[in-house]
């Protein structure tokens, strides 16, 4: 009987959240109630339906159009529609109470908002904005008072995408597996696979060092995850030539045999090392740019968004959503501003908790390299928009995964160039499906 992979996929990360999330004495019940709700409750932040008074019922700005365009997407499956239609006034009202219980103190000390000030805030975007409290508070909105509209939350924008990126043209892209035998043939630096392997079976793979593998520290990774779920990282220890993680050591066999244990694909790749100047900001896990780019219809490819992800002491991971932290980074100068570790609090901070270094102001080293990187590298690829996750190490940088459906930082008005640009893909999409959309709109950056 075929293995189904997604449904492998989906155990992995639901047991993550269920131990990351759910715990108490009654955990399992919560846990029950959490996954069965979860399907509604994760889109109470918008209103389903575009209200006579919402700033972008009538606008004919690329922004008003582009949350229409969202809106009627989230209209496909009716009954999921109708319940959230009922229930969005109310779920959202207790979102702003919860959130602005998590984050007003911090607000007010911080940045010198009074707790009225947030609660008038909240419901003017509510119900002017159709913007949720996890978008106010996550994307610094009360830190402004207009402009509110060039911010997207990674939940609404990982929606969108959805509906831009075809299978046939993702798979390249999000198939560890695949991009390692794209990068490998248009020869751009990416690490390197020694094996990958599931239900007692190899995988073809690239490399003579399948069976044997190297004396180094290795990561064993599913190859269609992200966020680090499933992630291990193996230490090689000379003197007993054995690989350890948690206390646990295995010879090579061993490894080899964990990696073909595993119920959906996994690979075993070289483990990469910081540049000495990320190490300071970045002391345990790998740190890495997440660099998105835009490939016009010409071609062209544009850099338009990049953040840094670093981790704490005793971390194997950068990932935000393991508890990692994350810094914007100035592109045309490649120096990193505030950072934030989203998991603990949304104020920013100037230096590292654990190691003291200073982290705004920091030049990322091979700057220039990486952003050309990432821009030669989309050009072998068919999907307008790709998040690359690029490590700088001391030989440069690397280009460690691509990824179809891709985060951004809250706090950048991403939708001050990302509107325009997905329009414009709308509109080619539907010129190659014979549909009219309207009229092709600007992106500049």
């Amino acid at each position: 009987m075929p293995i189904d992979h997604e449904k492998e996929a989906r155990k992995v990360i639901v047991e993550t959240q269920k131990n990351r999330y759910v715990r108490g004495p009654l955990s399992h019940l919560n846990y029950r109630a959490w996954k069965a709700f979860y399907p509604v409750y994760s889109y109470e932040e918008a209103c389903p339906l575009m209200l006579p008074w919402f700033k972008y019922h009538h606008g004919s700005d690329d922004i008003s159009r582009f949350n229409r365009a969202y809106l009627k997407k989230e209209r496909k499956v009716f009954w999921l529609f109708v319940i959230r239609l009922f229930l969005w006034p109310f779920l959202t009202l207790l979102r702003i109470l919860r959130e602005t219980r998590h984050n007003a103190r911090v607000v007010s000390r911080v940045y010198k908002v009074s707790l009225i000030r947030q609660l008038i805030d909240q419901m003017k975007l509510l119900f002017f904005f159709n913007i949720g409290p996890m978008a106010y508070y996550g994307c610094g909105l009360y830190r402004y008072r207009s402009g509110y509209e060039q911010y997207c939350t990674r939940v609404k924008l990982f929606r969108l995408l959805d509906r831009i990126r075809p299978l046939e043209e993702r798979e390249p892209v999000d198939d560890k597996l695949v991009f390692f035998r794209e990068c490998q043939r248009r020869g751009l630096p990416t690490p390197r696979i020694f094996a990958a392997g599931y239900s007692g079976q190899w995988m073809p793979t690239f490399g003579p060092e399948k069976d044997s593998l190297p004396p180094i520290d290795i990561v064993l990774k599913p190859a269609n995850l992200s966020q680090g779920y499933g992630f291990e990282l193996w230490r090689f220890r000379a003197d007993n030539r054995r690989w350890e993680r948690e206390g646990e050591k295995l010879a090579q066999e061993q490894l080899l045999n964990r990696c073909q244990s595993k119920a959906m694909p996994y690979l075993i790749q070289e483990r990469l090392f910081n540049h000495d100047i990320v190490e300071a900001i970045s002391p345990c896990g790998l740190a890495n740019a997440r660099l998105v780019t835009y490939k016009r219809s010409n071609d062209d490819v544009a850099l338009f968004h990049g953040f840094f992800r670093m981790s704490g002491a005793n971390m194997d991971l950068s990932s935000i959503s393991q508890g990692g932290m994350s810094s914007l980074i100035d592109l045309s100068a490649g120096t990193l501003l505030g950072a934030r570790q989203w998991w603990k609090s949304i104020a920013e901070i100037e230096s590292h908790p654990d190691t003291g270094a200073k982290i705004v102001g920091t030049k990322l080293p091979f700057w220039k390299e990486a952003c050309q990187l990432v821009k030669d590298a989309h050009k072998n690829f068919e999907l307008p928009f790709i998040g690359w996750d690029v490590v700088l190490t001391p030989n440069g940088p690397f280009l460690l995964e691509g990824n179809s459906g891709w985060a951004n930082d809250e706090r950048f008005p991403i939708l001050r160039f990302f509107a325009s640009a997905y329009l414009e893909v709308l509109e080619r999409k539907s010129k190659r499906e014979g549909l009219a959309y309207g009229r092709e709109p600007s992106f500049s950056t």
